[in-house]
């Protein structure tokens, strides 16, 4: 797993070396990332036996993740395949569609053909990442099954998990729309820009007076849904007190 750990080492420092305070200020949030463990691998090699082991493509992961809009996360997954030399239309994948037991997030699949290795890049809003580590939390009292739709048998625990799925699908995925309807921006990469992560261009489009006032509310709505999140993580904890 060393080589692995090496591949996240690498594709980190070459995300680090990006401008992006120019791009995103103090909402700006260091990558991190590891490779996986040997249980995990192979939990999924069992789930999944017609996949083989050089063909898994998030043995070694790197995750971004800070506070954006879905456009700005469009464009960062853009940017990224630009940064690795990627084509878009096979690296990236769009899993915010609902379909993924409530996980959402922009993945950016690496082939680094100069290293001969894969790396996984997820890219994800604040919430989406909020929700997506406590989502991992609750599939260590309920099985990792969760996340493959897998219900738990107990009635408590299923509705803990409905809960955190409805959470992504509704409240999470509805605010992010409006973050994007109600700003009206529109985000373009300066791919000219040396780092490629340069200023981005912004426009206005029926919106006016009031737009900061717009994003305050906008912030106070997202910090009450990490509140329910952090409230969920309290819940977690007392089942999992309560099974030990």
């Amino acid at each position: 797993m060393v080589w692995y750990d090496e591949l996240v080492n690498h594709v980190i420092g070459r995300l680090e070396a990006l401008s992006w305070t120019n791009w995103f200020g103090d909402r700006y949030r260091p990558p991190i990332g590891r490779a996986k463990t040997i249980q995990t691998l192979r939990e999924k090699l069992n789930r999944m036996p017609s996949m083989h082991l050089p063909s898994i493509q998030d043995i070694a992961g790197v995750r971004l993740q800070m506070s954006m809009s879905l456009l700005e996360q469009d464009a960062v997954a853009t940017l990224l395949c630009k940064h690795f030399e990627q084509d878009p239309a096979i690296a990236i994948e769009d899993l915010r569609d609902g379909s993924h037991a409530g996980y959402r997030a922009v993945h950016v699949l690496l082939h680094l053909k100069d290293l001969r290795g894969r790396v996984e890049i997820q890219v994800r809003t604040q919430l989406q990442g909020e929700w997506a580590n406590l989502y991992e939390e609750l599939g260590d009292v309920l099985g990792r099954e969760i996340r493959y739709e897998q219900l738990p048998d107990a009635d408590e625990r299923r509705a803990v998990m409905d809960r955190m799925q409805g959470l992504s699908l509704g409240q999470i995925t509805e605010l992010e729309a409006a973050m994007n309807l109600i700003s009206g921006q529109k985000y373009v990469v300066d791919t000219n820009h040396p780092d490629y992560a340069g200023p981005v261009q912004k426009t206005w489009e029926g919106v006016e007076g009031g737009i900061d006032a717009v994003h305050t509310l906008i912030a106070e709505l997202e910090a009450d849904l990490i509140r329910q999140l952090q409230s969920m993580r309290s819940h977690i904890q007392s089942i999992t007190q309560e099974a030990e």
